[in-house]
């Protein structure tokens, strides 16, 4: 069997990641982030083809009409052509799961520095506040408890069901709006509700055509003026503008966000310099224990 992996350099980091477990399974060629065609074109006569972000479309499958299976690395498969795969009876194959305790990490982490005014506590001892100040303590920026703030929780799959897990540990309140209902005893409330009634919302439902920009200027006008949006979803399903429009305004307190709709950053993505924003650059999913589970995976798989 041959197998072709794309978009290498977006998941290792000097070397770090062990492919090892493809190469018990046939020859391996592996290759880094190209041009859709020009990765097709190395596909010509692969019998597997593993991407992470590579669109693999109707225009891909033409080229390597050789394909019988595609796997991802990545839980998301919006970049597959699912259509035009099922009718050449090629197995699609994503890789669920193996970020699930990176991301809640990285959730908490937000909730945490936004809670605590990390960030702006850190910037303004560095810039000499504390140095200058009267008192043993300095605490010119909000210092908020966690406990008894209610977190909402869009999308209550394996990642939404584990940050109920950790919100608990904090005493915070839950609230879940998701699409299927919960077998677990939970309440599913509509989404209206609770981004109105949450002190932080938590974004872990897929890109699709249902949730496309479906955080728009309405429903963050329905939110606490106090209140924090959190996104390491997909940065699809917020518009963006809107959310600019929001933080910039003081309709919400502020955001943070793991993913935006174009990555890498385009210099005018619209939340670049908004207002009590922060960013990673999709990297909720990237520690290296992590990236070798997701490897190992998505070898499993195919």
């Amino acid at each position: 069997m041959k197998i072709t992996i794309l978009d290498e350099e977006s998941l290792v980091r000097d070397n770090d990641i062990d492919f090892s477990a493809f190469y018990k399974l046939g020859t391996v060629e592996k290759y880094g982030v190209l041009p859709k065609l020009e990765a097709a074109n190395l596909c010509k006569d692969s019998d597997a083809v593993v991407v992470n972000k590579t669109v693999v479309d109707k225009e891909f499958i033409d080229i390597a009409k050789n394909l019988k299976y595609i796997g991802l690395f990545a839980t998301g498969y919006n970049n597959i052509d699912l259509v035009e795969a099922s009718k050449r009876n090629i197995t699609v194959c994503n890789a669920p799961n193996y970020s699930t305790f990176l991301v809640v990490q990285f959730v908490f982490s937000y909730i945490l520095a936004l809670s605590n005014s990390l960030i702006e506590y850190n910037d303004s001892v560095k810039k000499g506040g504390w140095i200058k100040s009267k008192t043993f303590c300095y605490f010119p920026y909000d210092i908020s408890e966690l406990q008894n703030k209610t977190i909402g929780i869009i999308g209550y799959g394996n990642i939404g069901k584990q940050v109920a897990k950790f919100a608990k540990a904090f005493d915070m309140n839950i609230l879940v709006s998701t699409r299927t209902n919960p077998t677990d005893g939970t309440v599913n409330y509509p989404k209206e509700y609770v981004f109105k009634n949450s002190d932080y919302i938590t974004i872990h439902c897929p890109l699709n055509k249902d949730t496309e920009k479906m955080v728009n200027l309405d429903l963050l006008k329905t939110m606490k003026k106090s209140a924090y949006l959190i996104n390491c979803s997909r940065g699809g399903v917020i518009n963006e503008d809107d959310l600019r429009f929001a933080l910039d305004n003081g309709i919400i307190r502020g955001a943070a966000v793991d993913v935006i709709a174009k990555e890498p950053m385009d210099p005018n993505c619209p939340l670049l310099n908004a207002k009590n924003i922060i960013f990673t650059p999709h990297v909720a999913w990237g520690g290296k224990e992590t990236r070798q589970r997701l490897i190992n995976l998505a070898a499993e798989n195919l």
